[in-house]
């Protein structure tokens, strides 16, 4: 007969053990409330982000044409992506920053004129608009703008560079979290 390795109130011991229900660290009261706390506050989070709405840009090039007739407006010709042509209509507000300007890179505020219905192509581009530093690689929808203000004093003239944002429409502010627009349906 073969004698035990194992002691008998070591094994009683070792069997209570086994079941006795131990719930890990984590799942204490002071830890629950703590989870619970973090949902909630994730949760208003989600809340008000979902509630702000962010402004969608189109953002291209622009340049300088001169100033409007009358009323000593400077007027601007923006190229942007074709994929803002559906989005885009005259009397949407704009930003320009035109680095010619003394002081600086500032940003002021413009109106759409119109909006060409027609997609231009990179070599339409070119012959029309001779002075383009760079000019573009893709086709692109030709915007009219003019600023809405006077402008301080600077050194602008015709083909000066304009880099132009024109608000669009808006979107929730969850779709500015990565993967989130996809499932929002926006872009």
């Amino acid at each position: 007969m073969a004698r035990p390795i194992f002691r008998a109130s070591a094994l009683r011991r070792y069997n209570e053990r086994l079941e006795k229900v131990e719930l890990p660290r984590y799942a204490t009261l002071g830890w629950a409330r703590l989870w619970v706390a973090c949902g909630l506050l994730l949760a208003v989070v989600a809340g008000l982000l979902w509630a702000a709405d962010v402004p969608v840009y189109a953002t291209g090039s622009g340049f300088v044409t001169g100033v409007a007739a009358g009323d000593d407006q400077v007027a601007i010709i923006a190229l942007l992506p074709p994929e803002a042509a559906p989005r885009l209509a005259a009397g949407q507000a704009a930003r320009v920053t035109l680095p010619g300007l003394d002081g600086g890179s500032p940003d002021v505020t413009g109106r759409v004129v119109a909006v060409e219905p027609e997609l231009l192509s990179p070599a339409a581009a070119r012959d029309r608009f001779a002075w383009l530093v760079a000019s573009p690689t893709a086709p692109v929808v030709v915007v009219h703008l003019t600023l809405a203000a006077a402008l301080p004093g600077g050194d602008l003239w015709r083909g000066s560079p304009a880099d132009v944002r024109v608000a669009i429409g808006a979107q929730t502010g969850l779709a500015l979290l990565p993967g989130v627009d996809q499932l929002l349906g926006e872009g």
